[in-house]
């Protein structure tokens, strides 16, 4: 696993909000910084650049370069983990997310895998049966999963690969950015109980074109 570096990034600037429903969420600004809001098709989507940032939790990779992971097994294992073995300073305890790996470019250069986990501090205060992951500094577009991102659909409700779809084929692409070339990185950061009134944020790693890009 990766090993950290510095002090990880905080939790996400939320939108601005436009409606008094609009969540905000907590966050320090020296650690996630909005480059620019992109208004499209009545959703609002943000570029953020993130620092790097240490996640804790499990991981499951593909033992070939065409299955998928075993996500059942990684999710099942973080359950259990979480249940007997606390995770130690937590920088958002109220936010977990899915980390997929090697899933939007379909290259088949590299094995898929999957995280479940949340961002920490401290590599050295964790449970040893834990998997650490430290997540690459840079840039990333985000939505919110609400009625405007499901709107994009004609939808009340859209599933978040959708959304991961749509940032990579219409949203990055039509405002100057494509996907981080080192890296094939989505983030589907959570909260909730699973009771139906979950927030997510969805986070792809992309990249401004240059001027050279054809």
């Amino acid at each position: 696993m990766s090993t950290p570096l510095k002090k990880p990034g905080q939790q996400p600037e939320s939108y601005q909000p436009k409606k008094p429903e609009m969540m905000r969420v907590p966050v320090d600004t020296q650690h996630e910084r909005i480059v620019e809001t992109i208004p499209l098709n009545g959703a609002v989507f943000d570029v953020v650049e993130r620092p790097e940032t240490l996640w804790v939790g499990t991981i499951s990779y593909a033992k070939n370069n065409r299955d998928d992971p075993n996500f059942k097994g990684c999710l099942k294992r973080f359950q259990k983990l979480c249940a007997i073995a606390p995770k130690e300073d937590l920088i958002n305890p109220d936010w977990d997310a899915d980390i997929s790996f090697n899933f939007i470019k379909r290259t088949g250069n590299a094995p898929k895998g999957v995280m479940y986990g949340l961002e920490t501090y401290s590599a050295a205060k964790q449970d040893k049966r834990y998997d650490l992951y430290t997540q690459p500094s840079g840039l990333y577009m985000r939505i919110r999963n609400d009625e405007r991102a499901a709107a994009l659909f004609g939808r009340e409700k859209c599933a978040n690969y959708m959304l991961i779809d749509y940032i990579t084929g219409t949203a990055a692409p039509q405002n100057g950015y494509q996907l981080r070339s080192d890296i094939d990185l989505s983030v589907e950061y959570h909260s909730g109980n699973h009771d139906g009134n979950d927030k997510w944020y969805i986070y792809v790693a992309v990249e401004k074109v240059s001027e050279e890009t054809p």
